[in-house]
């Protein structure tokens, strides 16, 4: 029996063969669009929650206000924790309940731009580059757990068995979606 415990808690269980399965559904069903181009600035796919100023395209709709493959600005989080959009008849639409995805304005990184706590959320993804001094693997994708005073070092959580580990922020990278996907397939 397998456990995967996602970002907001909420688990899945099956095994390894059931995941497998459900997974490449999921990968199947999902845009293949990694990016996208709105207004001159480009946004990646990203395996997150939505945040205000992020972009979220649905992949259908039932409704006629909201059009599939359109990108949909984030206005605001509401205090349920759903993205409020501006849906095709200028009205606030919630999203509850809806299936999305969403996509964050891409950064260049540059030398001086690197990870510190004061620009990493709790529950974003990232993938292990350095393994010395820590138990994971290079590769290995985990969640931010908690953040530490000092703002250089954070506890992540590896993705398929929750081991937690403390790890500078010089060890891991932000995931792209794409790292999202390979790494559910590997475990």
């Amino acid at each position: 029996m397998v456990k995967i415990v996602n970002a907001d808690g909420s688990t899945v269980e099956g095994s390894a063969e059931e995941l497998l399965e459900i997974i490449k559904g999921l990968s199947e069903d999902a845009s293949c669009t990694d990016e996208i181009l709105v207004l001159g600035n480009t946004y990646e796919k990203v395996a997150n929650k939505a945040e205000k100023g992020d972009y979220i395209v649905f992949e259908a709709s039932g409704v006629s206000w909201i059009t599939p493959g359109r990108p949909y600005f984030v206005d605001r989080i509401d205090s349920c924790g759903d993205a409020r959009v501006t849906d095709d008849d200028g009205d606030d639409y919630d999203t509850s309940g809806d299936e999305f995805t969403v996509y964050r304005k891409k950064y260049i990184k540059s030398v001086t731009d690197e990870l510190t706590s004061d620009n990493t959320s709790l529950g974003e993804f990232f993938v292990v580059l350095d393994t010395q001094g820590n138990w994971y693997e290079k590769g290995d994708l985990v969640t931010l757990n908690t953040k530490l005073l000092g703002g250089a070092s954070a506890e992540f959580k590896r993705i398929y068995d929750g081991r937690e580990q403390v790890l500078s922020y010089n060890q891991v990278r932000h995931a792209s979606c794409s790292d999202y996907l390979d790494n559910l397939h590997k475990n």
